[in-house]
């Protein structure tokens, strides 16, 4: 996990001291509040996920956590807190996924 991903953790320091011993085992959001908050601090940021390249969390609202299809990516970090494994920081500079090309710049930027 990235420096930036570590800083986003979604539980506090406490309960995550607790869950450390849990590093490794999959992890599922026990709500959706949970859930916004795991997109928020992981897919938000990550290369993988503006880039659309990313099926893990379509696999977790599909699977149950015990069947072997959920995806292992979802897990306990070691620091207890929940993490993406598969989580690829994507660059300050990364460009949007779409813009549209019919309309005209208004700002200097390269398509």
């Amino acid at each position: 996990m990235t420096k930036n991903a570590a800083a986003h953790g979604i539980y506090p320091c406490e309960l995550a001291k607790a869950l450390e011993p849990q590093s490794g085992e999959k992890w599922r959001p026990s709500n959706g509040t949970e859930g916004e908050m795991f997109i928020a601090s992981q897919c938000d940021g990550c290369k993988r996920w503006n880039g659309g390249d990313c099926k893990i969390l379509l696999k977790t609202m599909f699977f149950d956590v015990e069947d072997e299809d959920y995806p292992p990516e979802w897990c306990y970090g070691d620091d207890g807190q929940p993490k993406c494994a598969a989580f690829r920081e994507k660059s300050p500079k990364q460009k949007a996924v779409y813009r549209c090309k019919q309309t005209k710049d208004m700002f200097g930027g390269e398509l």
